[in-house]
């Protein structure tokens, strides 16, 4: 059984966190699939002008700093965010312990998707020697 804990950061965390077993099993069978957290089985379309809004303006942001080339979205859900920088013509990559969100909501992604461990794609991709412009890490915590 898990207890909430203030972490000294601020944040509300799992005590004991979670291992990577449990969070792996959690997001692939139960947090897209039921809407929990901040994961809805539908969007209303304020919600869906929400998510493009947000990526717009990162976007914004992301340019005062650097051109536009490939952005990598770790703990990408549903790829909202990606699905922006993709139609933008960026080089998008998004990661995540399930696909179920980017499948239901953005399939045209899941040939830029990997599912999986983020701790082993980052291993992954360390040995494989790609870059990004961009990493992106939204409510990503674990």
């Amino acid at each position: 059984m898990y207890s909430k804990k203030k972490h000294s950061l601020g944040f509300i965390q799992a005590v004991p966190t979670p291992s990577p077993e449990e969070l792996r099993r959690f997001y692939e069978e139960t947090y897209f699939q039921n809407g929990a957290g901040s994961y809805r089985i539908t969007y209303d379309d304020e919600e869906l002008q929400w998510f493009k809004n947000r990526a717009r303006i990162a976007e914004l942001i992301i340019a005062k700093h650097c051109e536009k080339s490939s952005i990598l979205d770790i703990g990408c859900g549903e790829g909202f965010f990606l699905d922006h920088f993709f139609f933008t013509n960026w080089q998008v990559q998004g990661w995540d312990f399930s696909k179920f969100g980017v499948e239901k909501f953005n399939p045209h992604l899941l040939p830029h998707f990997k599912q999986g461990d983020i701790y082993d794609l980052i291993e992954t991709q360390k040995r494989t020697g790609d870059r990004f412009s961009v990493i992106n890490l939204s409510n990503v915590l674990e």
